[in-house]
């Protein structure tokens, strides 16, 4: 969320404050004294009113492209500008590799969007540290904790960065593979592996059957990383990650993958 909102809460807090600040203690009226003084006429008293809100544009990117998704999003924005009239949202959907492209070049150029997606990790990182990034922590831990509690803590960590954080999950999903049972009779496969080693068997025998294991498109490259890495993370966890890194475990394939 952007400077402007904040400006904006703050602004409507001075004037509660403001407001809440001009209305003096309760007293009783001292009676009437009788004079023969003709009657002066006065100035009407001038009533405070609450000054208008400062308009607001924010701008909002994400890469659900489907009809219905992007349909999802549009009706909460509309819901949230129903509810503030000063407030604006302009929404850019772009095509996923797009997206990654243009954000590169907004950013470089220091204006990003006030409300993108993230996929966390190593380029919102980057990000962060660049300080293109707004830290919400203190919004996540107001009121003991309550809007951080809504969310898994493994998945919110994805957006967090040296105990900061810079972002939330929106969804989570699941990472599966699907199997073709013909073929899997064919290589005297029975049943749907359900472990680690189990489908290392099913493989090796796919492969002696003469059949492709797994296929996977790999043409914007990043599929067959999207697979490797969440197996990785599975199956080596965070040592295996730092042993590779460090070079100090070998590779992958020892001790992780054998």
């Amino acid at each position: 969320m952007s400077r402007k909102i904040y400006t904006i809460l703050s602004l409507l807090l001075v004037a509660a404050f403001a407001l809440s600040a001009c209305g003096a203690p309760a007293t009783e009226a001292p009676a009437p004294v009788a004079t023969d003084a003709p009657a002066v006429a006065t100035e009407a008293p001038v009533v405070a009113t609450e000054a208008p809100a400062e308009n607001v544009t924010i701008t909002w990117w994400h890469i659900s492209t489907a009809e219905e998704h992007a349909a999802l999003w549009q009706s909460l924005a509309d819901e949230y500008t129903a509810a503030h009239p000063n407030v604006t949202i302009e929404i850019t959907v772009l095509e996923n590799e797009a997206f990654k492209s243009k954000l590169t070049t907004v950013m470089q150029s220091g204006e990003p969007p006030d409300v993108f997606q993230s996929w966390g990790g190593g380029v919102m990182n980057e990000y962060a540290n660049a300080g293109l990034l707004r830290d919400i922590t203190p919004e996540l831990d107001a009121d003991g904790g309550a809007w951080r509690n809504t969310f898994s803590p493994g998945a919110l960590g994805v957006y967090a960065l040296q105990g900061k954080n810079y972002g939330v999950p929106r969804d989570m999903g699941m990472v599966g593979f699907w199997y073709n049972k013909d073929l899997f009779a064919q290589a005297g496969i029975e049943g749907t592996p359900t472990t680690w080693t189990e489908l290392l068997d099913a493989v090796t025998k796919l492969k002696a059957a003469g059949i492709t294991p797994i296929a996977l498109g790999e043409g914007d490259k990043w599929p067959g990383h999207f697979w490797w890495a969440y197996l990785a993370t599975r199956i080596c966890g965070q040592a295996g990650f730092e042993a590779a890194a460090l070079r100090s475990g070998g590779s992958f394939a020892d001790p992780c993958f054998v």
